[in-house]
């Protein structure tokens, strides 16, 4: 009968003492790393290898495709869009206080595993509703003033596709 290995006992470390603290600025506490981490955590590793191997079967990927439509649908209604100003010939365009207020979710989606280390997540047939409040001021023409024009907007984007790789590397 093969004799195991006595059980390995931690090490307690020294214990951490309170530092003082100032009535003015708090001194920042130093913390020993070595105190923070059993010493079980250093046998038998390797620093330049993680001894991590990850296997992805194709009903691993359809959980991950899946969780991601979740994450994607719960959050576009909460985007809020950036203000936008153009240039135009006669003046000037700004789109502001835009949001999403109406998502429609893909109809087609897919997460790939395309080579051993990159990942492809591709989504399309998306539509989106946008509202939000334009101005635009037009330079008049022959010394007459600049006339602003202000009001809110409402709009459909449709189709929308969006593809996403990313690669893994050491």
């Amino acid at each position: 009968m093969p004799q195991s290995a006595p059980p390995i006992q931690p090490q307690p470390g020294p214990p951490i003492q309170p530092q003082p603290a100032s009535s003015v600025h708090p001194a920042p506490t130093q913390v020993n790393t070595e105190q923070l981490i059993s010493p079980l955590l250093y046998q038998n590793t390797n620093p330049a290898n993680a001894g991590i191997y990850l296997r992805l079967m194709p009903t691993g990927l359809a959980y991950l495709r899946e969780i991601g439509m979740k994450v994607v649908n719960d959050e576009v209604l909460k985007i809020s869009l950036p203000t936008i100003t153009e240039q135009i010939d006669a003046g000037q365009v700004s789109i502001f206080n835009a949001y999403v207020s109406k998502y429609w979710p893909p109809v087609e989606y897919s997460l790939d595993l395309i080579a051993p280390n990159t990942f492809t997540w591709s989504m399309s047939k998306m539509h989106l509703r946008a509202s939000g409040e334009f101005e635009a001021r037009i330079n008049g023409a022959l010394l007459l003033p600049t006339v602003p024009i202000r009001g809110q907007f409402e709009t459909l984007l449709g189709h929308i596709s969006l593809a996403i790789s990313v690669r893994l590397l050491r």
